[in-house]
């Protein structure tokens, strides 16, 4: 069902979306606040979760691990004294938009872990609130929100790890989605 609800100066929205075409998936999401920031603790949600992403994305090299990544989402969430909702994670895709093995926003030692190989795809997704990480289902079935109604971020990128630099498929600044590829 639409809303008529409007968003208003202010307003922080997250926008997570994906898309199937021809058998293969991508996912990305990202937050921005309308205008402006309200205060200087919104500002740090969304620029701490975005620089969670980022740190975490440098690390999507062969010498690294899925559990790297999950330590240093988490690492870089609760250095800005965010909360870090322990359900929900990044994945791998491919024909579906959620495979396995997810990678945790949190450290988590029952966590699928092994070493990063060139091919692999997956999406880093960290999410976080300025409050209470516990959140609930939306009225309309569909959207999460905190229960303590206090404001949250998510940023989200499909990563290609190659033998070198990792290559982010979304990042429509760097037109990465539009390179052409040999094939393989």
């Amino acid at each position: 069902a639409l809303s008529s609800k409007f968003f208003k100066i202010g307003d922080i929205v997250t926008i997570d979306f994906g898309i199937s075409y021809l058998g293969i998936c991508t996912d990305m999401a990202f937050t921005i606040v309308i205008k402006d920031y309200n205060n200087a603790a919104e500002q740090r949600l969304v620029e701490g979760t975005k620089n969670a992403l980022d740190r975490a994305i440098k690390l999507c090299t062969v010498n690294h691990s899925l559990a790297d990544l999950s330590y240093a989402i988490h690492t870089s969430l609760t250095e800005d004294n965010l909360g870090v909702p322990p359900e929900f994670c990044g994945h791998f895709i491919g024909s579906s938009i959620h495979e396995s093995p997810t990678i945790p926003n949190v450290v988590r030692y029952d966590q699928e872990n092994f070493e990063l190989r060139p091919g692999m795809v997956f999406c880093l997704e960290p999410i976080a609130t300025l409050g209470s990480p516990v959140y609930k289902l939306g009225s309309d079935g569909f959207s999460y929100m905190t229960k303590d109604g206090s404001p949250a971020a998510q940023f989200e990128h499909q990563i290609l790890v190659t033998d070198a630099e990792p290559i982010v498929l979304t990042d429509m600044n760097d037109n990465a989605i539009l390179r052409e590829t040999d094939g393989t």
